[in-house]
């Protein structure tokens, strides 16, 4: 969804008191971070800002609990909605996503992982989203185990059916093909494959080496919580793929 500016609940205050006019123009914003209890969590947040926001100037101000950004006001934007979604008491449902004034084919998203129990966990699937989607801009905020990601809308449509595939309940098994077509690249494709007879990470690593080796797929990750693999490549990579792992993976 679009941004909540005018409805944030949490106390805003503007350092400069009148928008400037011009879209490049500079200004300050101050945040009271009023559901963060650490100086971590003001960090990771600050981290996020800074990061998703492309925003060079965020401090936090930890036994304030303030933040402080400046920026143009397309940045300030960026700032005030990241800042919504993510200085709250729990996760909000729903779709969390700002499209990104003025440009074409930018979006910012955030993601909740509800079911990844460690940050080990969230930290294992933002890795595969970075690395499958080619999102540069994606951080973690582990208080609330929420992603921040931005991207062009096909990277964040990647990203989303990533969190879907990856971030369920660990005994969970969708039957059918988990498989994704990537908008914009020529003959790639995305899959998951769901393993039922490796019990370990070790044979989960083993699996993963031989499907590597084989074929010649450098994008593929682990996901030992869900027993797991995510891989991206072409078509023809994916088919040889699904036969190894289908090879593997059978009944002792």
């Amino acid at each position: 969804m679009h941004s909540k500016i005018a409805v944030l609940a949490l106390a805003v205050s503007v350092a400069s008191s009148t928008y400037a006019q011009t879209p490049g123009a500079a200004m300050d914003r101050v945040y009271n971070l009023t559901n963060t209890q650490t100086p971590q969590q003001m960090n990771e947040i600050a981290t996020v800002v800074r990061s998703v926001g492309d925003i060079r100037q965020v401090y936090a101000v930890v036994p304030q609990k303030v933040l402080t950004v400046h920026g143009t006001i397309g940045q300030i934007a960026v700032a005030d909605w990241l800042v919504g979604a993510l200085n709250r008491a729990a996760p909000e449902s729903g779709t969390h996503e700002y499209h990104v004034p003025g440009s074409a084919d930018d979006v910012v998203r955030v993601f909740y992982l509800n079911h990844a129990r460690t940050p080990q966990e969230t930290q294992k699937i933002v890795t595969a989203i970075r690395s499958l989607t080619e999102i540069q801009r994606i951080f973690i905020y582990n208080s609330l185990s929420a992603v921040a990601a931005r991207g062009t809308a096909a990277q964040i449509a990647f990203a989303e059916w990533l969190v879907n595939e990856l971030n369920q309940p660990a005994q969970t098994r969708q039957p059918g093909t988990h498989e994704h077509t990537m908008t914009g690249y020529t003959n790639q494709v995305a899959r998951v494959f769901y393993l039922s007879n490796v019990d370990s990470t070790y044979e989960l690593q083993q699996v993963v080496t031989a499907v590597r080796t084989t074929t010649e797929m450098q994008r593929i990750f682990i996901n030992n919580a869900r027993k797991a693999i995510a891989a991206r490549g072409t078509a023809e990579q994916i088919a040889s793929a699904e036969r190894l792992i289908s090879q593997l993976d059978r009944a002792r």
